[in-house]
């Protein structure tokens, strides 16, 4: 199954995420939401997203944001990704400093302190 934190990404960042790009209003949002996850779980003949496996489910987001970006050029958040909204405001400098501490911290080699 599905872990809850992949379900709260698919239906709290992910679908949420889509609805934005597309301009779908907040108060039409959840309905929007609904019809997506209908639309994806036909696309990918699922009967339940939150039945698949940890590695399908992430399979599956990952061919949702792959098929968004090239059809609707949309970049979707992925699961450790700040929210969008917060990127958007976010000064530059700021958002290469977190990018250049997270490519040190997965190679393993932590950033220093500044004293």
């Amino acid at each position: 199954m599905a872990s809850p934190r992949q379900l709260a990404y698919y239906w709290g960042v992910l679908l949420p995420a889509i609805c934005d790009e597309l301009g779908i209003k907040k108060e039409h949002a959840k309905e929007a939401c609904d019809e997506l996850h209908q639309a994806f779980k036909e696309y990918f003949n699922l009967k339940s997203i939150g039945a698949l496996d940890t590695h399908k489910s992430e399979s599956v987001f990952g061919a949702i944001r792959m098929i968004m970006a090239r059809e609707r050029g949309m970049l979707l958040p992925m699961p450790h990704d700040p929210p969008v909204k917060i990127l958007r405001i976010m000064p530059m400098q700021m958002f290469l400093n977190l990018y250049k501490d997270d490519k040190e911290i997965n190679k393993g080699n932590y950033p220093r302190k500044v004293r």
